[in-house]
């Protein structure tokens, strides 16, 4: 695949991903970051743990800087297992936007695509 393409497969991923994101408080969202094609990472995404209570009580993320069973970010968590670790629409939903992505780039460039993310 050609720096060209992978660009843009890259920035619809950014975009997509940063629409589609679960939102409660904005938090995950606001932590999708694009890195470059030749860098460690293409988008990354962080979403540090904060203060539920807080948030609830006062509409304000202060990030507690906690880990939870090694993870310091829950974004994994949402697409393993959904928000809150409840089966809900957001379980999977970095996989869909992965996937509808490639599709979409696949199509747009005569390509294939042959190994899909699990949904």
């Amino acid at each position: 695949m050609n720096n060209e393409i992978k660009e843009e497969l890259q920035l619809m991923l950014n975009w997509n991903l940063i629409m589609e994101a679960p939102i409660l408080s904005g938090n995950m969202q606001s932590f999708i970051q694009l890195g470059g094609i030749d860098t460690n990472y293409a988008i990354l995404i962080q979403a540090p743990f904060y203060d539920m209570k807080l948030w609830r009580k006062k509409g304000i993320i202060v990030h507690t800087g906690e880990s939870r069973d090694g993870y310091e970010h829950y974004a994994d968590w949402v697409n393993e297992a959904g928000g809150f670790g409840r089966h809900n629409r957001s379980e999977g939903w970095v996989n869909r936007v992965c996937n509808r992505c490639a599709e979409e780039i696949a199509q747009r460039y005569g390509g294939k695509v042959v190994k899909r993310l699990p949904e």
